[in-house]
């Protein structure tokens, strides 16, 4: 089974999610990851790729790249900066230091004057602890929750 952006993009709830992933469990690693991973670094015009970005550490599927090819397919992809979860993505599949030290090795052959690099996000997010990485994925969880049970309390 490969995952589609219009799956993706279906997915409005953290419930939905979970359903999701029960799903994706059973797809093969190498195909879970290339679907994830290219929608996640690719534009949020839909939401499918934040959801990506979101079943990647919900998942974790191994990473069959190069820290250095997924540096390489970060700087000429459509990246929204803002989905943090993609570098505690790669800092579970490559270790913070790893991840550090090749992102500014990568940085550091750019030509001068070539506009700023989305790697340059990566090292941004990762030089940040972890647990702000993955904040957004245990907020929308938490935030469902509550709102589920504001609506049973109205209900009542």
């Amino acid at each position: 089974m490969r995952i589609t952006r219009q799956q993706l993009a279906q997915v409005q709830t953290f419930e939905q999610f979970l359903e999701l992933r029960r799903a994706l469990v059973t797809c093969l690693p190498g195909d879970l990851y290339e679907s994830l991973f290219s929608i996640a670094i690719s534009d949020r015009s839909d939401g499918a790729a934040q959801i990506a970005c979101r079943a990647l550490i919900g998942l974790q599927p191994p990473c069959p790249e190069t820290c250095k090819h997924v540096l390489e397919r970060i700087h000429e992809s459509h990246w929204f900066v803002s989905f943090r979860e993609v570098s505690f993505y790669l800092i579970t599949q490559f270790g913070k230091p790893q991840l550090l030290n090749e992102a500014r090795a990568f940085i550091a052959t750019l030509p001068t004057g070539e506009p700023r690099s989305r790697v340059d996000a990566v090292v941004y997010w990762a030089s940040m602890p972890a647990s702000a990485l993955c904040e957004p994925y245990h907020y929308w969880q938490w935030h469902d929750e509550i709102e589920d049970g504001a609506d049973n309390d109205r209900n009542t």
